[in-house]
């Protein structure tokens, strides 16, 4: 999720309010005074994205402003998911609700379809717990958060774990719950034991199953006659109600099994004449497809052939034109040259002309310049034993640039990222263009442009706005003017500097004086450039011939316009020298001669097919098959439905089901006769016997379904908690891991944390000491509640929703507010970090943040 703008309308002490222009990523200190509306900002984000508009709860009463007769509206432009959108909710009075989607599609709702299609949109795009754990309120500073409950960080935590895409199921805790409640229906809490209704069950069985026995072995000897004799009477009855209708059927069977003989016969001969009728219809359309498709490249040949006649006439002229043009420019160019040679020679003599003068002015000046440059030298050869010379101002510089290359050293110490490397030995890499050597453990630091190159693969390091590179950069940067500094004293380190400043400082006057009489005399010249132009002049003029005078403008502006012409003419010849027409030439003459060949023989083709059989005949036989075909196959659909096998099984089925029922029948009369004495012997019980099984059956039916829930509760609690707990132990090191690379920016050192089950911060181990939680200093405490929110929005990565912090670092020093910074940046560039606060500069070494004063957000300045 991402925030894009928040708008509030009479929400609380809040009038009228904007905070618009939100960057996706990077960090936002929205500060002002105490009861300014910092936290107001918060709550009314929440409550536009939670609460309906028709609701009335206490929550919404107490949006509005006190005193005051008005409706609270809130609106927000919000990115979820593939969604992005403007919520605008007013409550209490005039009650309202807008939805408008700008993406993935345009879309628009009002009333409660826009409070419905909101909540669709957040629940299947928007983790809430999420939501939940990174908005930090200002009560929420000394509080550990439970990362269980958060879904998105579970996945996040099982994927790091190593488990595949398809295991990766998010968090358990609610399922977990209800069947623990579930659980303790049917056992005890402590020992596991039969309770409540699942041991009562088991009570009422046990008693039902006593009197069943005993109800049963009076009557067991009964029930097996008694069965027997009523199962032979149903049986001898169904027997003789089937009887005529068998006798029935296997009549009817054995005539359609005569008919379905003569009609097999039949559909024996039609199958081989429809086979015959579709094999001739399949070699028919192929020869009308093969006569198209050769028709079809006849007719591509021949104009293949015309196009490129064409285009050989057309490439024919182009080349004769260009042949004649080019041989007029090369002409004319010829012509050009040799007006430009003359115009140079011309200019050269008027140029050496000029020279001559100025060196005779030139050395006149120079006589009175040398008696003065000589004291300068005597004076600077005496200054140039001791050195150069070292100003305070230079030692002042010196003492600031040592100051600096200290402190970012120090703060490159903290910050500084690297990247370790093993391998076998003799494994090498390169960094930057060089080769290192790769050991058991070979750290190399990331800075900012670096490259590493392994194999054929290269990868460049680009920090961010602020990172160990900037610290880096400026650690370098520092040292680098320090050195610049001594390299342009010439002293080896600042003492030697202070030192050599002392004793020099005495030789500047006499220098001073020579060197301001020099200068008056030479202003606004220098002397070595006058000796180079003079001694340079005396080369140029040194064979020249008196000769007659030349206007220098004249042979300058000739020449040029001589050069200009030949570069012009030269210009136009470019696109002659470059022409590819007499090739393009000879490449359409061999293309038409293939095209004109390939024409011809698929013309031959097409001619010979022609001979052998017509067009028109071959699509004739095609449309006669076709309708054979079909009328064939509509015969065939009528005797199909002929199945001799079938009816042959048929009647040798009814055959034997009327012996079946025959022999029933007489069975049962001889058996009915014997077991009518046996029932006479045996009596009563029967009653007794009855009501006893019909309690035992309930009883048992009551055990059975109870035992089936209490068995299935007891097997998912047992499932639920021995993988919640193999889950955790899993992915509760890459939330440890995550957390303390955060932390030991802040506090040094090998730290790390424990967890306990729900994954909630209990301890913290710093070079080997534990703390409790609880024994943590405040500023501690409030510090890890920052680290912890912001591992977590590292971890859940593409799902991270804003980071929100509201009034916190008020009890961190200063020294740690500095180290805080670094990782508000760093976790800036991924993420939205909204941070609120009356005092903005505990943020004022984040760097590239945006700063939102809420009297500027409220319109008031």
């Amino acid at each position: 999720m991402r925030i894009h703008r928040l708008e509030l309308n009479n929400v609380r002490g809040i009038e009228h309010l904007v905070l618009d222009d939100l960057p996706e990523s990077g960090v936002v200190v929205i500060h002002g005074e105490n009861e300014a509306g910092k936290s107001t900002i918060v709550e009314a984000l929440d409550v536009v994205l939670t609460e309906k508009h028709s609701g009335r709860s206490k929550r919404i009463r107490a949006l509005q402003p006190v005193g005051k007769d008005v409706a609270p509206e809130i609106t927000a432009e919000l990115s979820v998911g593939d969604y992005r959108f403007s919520i605008a909710k007013r409550w209490l009075s005039k009650k309202s609700c807008e939805l408008h989607i700008s993406s993935p599609r345009p879309a628009q709702f009002t009333g409660s379809q826009a409070d419905d299609e909101l909540e669709r949109i957040l629940s299947e795009h928007l983790d809430r717990s999420l939501v939940d754990a990174l908005f930090m309120r200002q009560d929420d500073t000394g509080e550990a958060i439970s990362a269980v409950g958060i879904p998105s960080l579970t996945r996040a935590l099982e994927r790091e774990s190593g488990l595949a895409e398809e295991e990766v199921s998010g968090d358990d805790s609610a399922l977990l719950a209800r069947v623990d409640k579930e659980y303790q229906r049917y056992f005890t809490a402590a020992k596991g034991n039969p309770a409540g209704e699942y041991k009562e069950s088991a009570a009422a069985l046990a008693h039902a199953e006593e009197e069943y026995t005993e109800a049963t072995r009076v009557l067991r000897e009964l029930d097996s006659v008694v069965e027997r004799y009523e199962q032979l009477q149903r049986e001898q009855s169904a027997a003789e109600a089937e009887l005529p209708a068998a006798r029935a059927d296997l009549s009817e069977k054995q005539t359609q099994a005569e008919e379905a003989a003569t009609a097999q016969a039949t559909l024996d001969s039609h199958k081989a004449t429809l086979e015959r009728a579709i094999e001739d219809l399949a070699r028919a359309q192929a020869a009308v497809t093969e006569r198209a498709g050769l028709v079809a490249t006849a007719d591509e040949s021949a104009t293949a052939a015309k196009d490129a006649e064409q285009k050989l006439t057309g490439a024919q002229e182009r080349a004769q034109e260009e042949a004649a043009e080019k041989e007029s420019l090369d002409k004319r160019l010829a012509e050009a040259k040799e007006d430009y040679a003359a115009a140079r020679s011309t200019l050269k003599q008027a140029r050496r002309l000029q020279d001559r003068q100025r060196f005779e002015q030139l050395s006149a000046r120079l006589e009175s310049l040398d008696a003065l440059a000589a004291e300068v030298d005597q004076a600077r050869a005496a200054i140039a034993q001791r050195g150069r010379e070292i100003t305070a101002a230079d030692i002042s510089s010196l003492h600031k640039a040592d100051s600096a290359l200290s402190v970012a050293t120090r703060l490159h110490e903290a910050a500084a990222a690297k990247v370790h490397f093993s391998g076998p030995d003799g494994s090498r890499i390169r960094v930057d263009g060089e080769d290192v050597e790769i050991g058991e453990d070979t750290a190399i630091e990331l800075v900012d442009a670096r490259v590493i190159t392994i194999g054929k693969i290269t990868a460049r390091f680009s920090a961010g706005s602020y990172s160990a590179e900037d610290t880096l950069r400026d650690v370098e940067q520092s040292r680098t003017r320090l050195q610049d500094l001594l390299d342009t004293l010439g002293a080896d380190s600042v003492e030697a500097a202070e030192k050599t400043h002392e004793e020099n400082r005495a030789l500047n006057d006499t220098l001073d004086a020579a060197t301001r009489a020099l200068a008056v005399e030479l202003e606004p010249d220098d002397l070595g450039d006058l000796r180079a132009q003079h001694s340079a002049l005396s080369e140029k003029v040194a064979d020249l011939e008196d000769a007659g005078e030349v206007d220098l403008a004249a042979a300058e502006a000739a020449e040029e316009e001589a050069s200009e012409k030949v570069n012009a003419l030269d210009r136009e010849l470019v696109p002659y020298r470059e022409s590819r027409l007499a090739h393009e030439v000879v490449r359409l003459n061999a293309e038409l001669t293939a095209a004109r060949e390939n024409a011809q023989r698929v013309t031959r083709e097409l001619a010979s097919a022609r001979e052998q059989a017509a067009d028109e005949a071959l699509h004739a036989e095609v449309t006669r098959l076709e309708t054979v075909v079909a009328e064939l196959r509509g015969q065939l659909e009528q005797m199909e439905a002929v199945d001799l096998d079938t009816a042959n099984s048929l009647v040798e089925g009814a055959q034997s089901h009327l012996e079946y029922l025959t022999g029933r029948i007489q069975r049962s009369e001889v058996d009915l006769g014997r077991l009518s004495s046996e029932i006479n012997f045996h009596s009563g019980a029967a009653e007794r016997a009855q009501q006893a099984t019909a309690t035992v059956e309930m009883a048992r039916a009551v055990y059975e379904s109870v035992d089936k829930r209490a068995q299935a509760a007891c097997y998912l609690r047992e499932l639920l908690l021995k993988h919640r707990d193999a889950a955790r132990q899993r992915y509760a090191a890459p939330f440890v891991d995550a957390l303390s690379q955060l932390a030991r920016t802040v506090y040094g050192g090998d730290i790390t944390f424990e967890l306990d089950e729900d994954l909630r911060v209990t301890a913290r181990t710093q070079d080997k000491e534990t703390v409790n939680l609880a024994s943590l200093s405040g500023g501690a405490r409030e510090q890890l509640a920052i680290l912890t929110r912001f591992a977590i929005a590292q971890l859940v990565g593409a799902e991270s929703v804003p980071v929100i912090v509201d009034d916190a670092l008020g009890s961190t020093d200063a020294h740690r507010l500095q180290l805080m910074a670094t990782l508000f940046s760093h976790v800036g560039r991924d993420n939205q970090v909204l941070v609120f606060t009356c005092m903005p500069e505990r943020y004022s070494r984040v760097p590239g943040r945006s700063e939102r004063a809420i009297a500027s957000l409220k319109g008031v300045i």
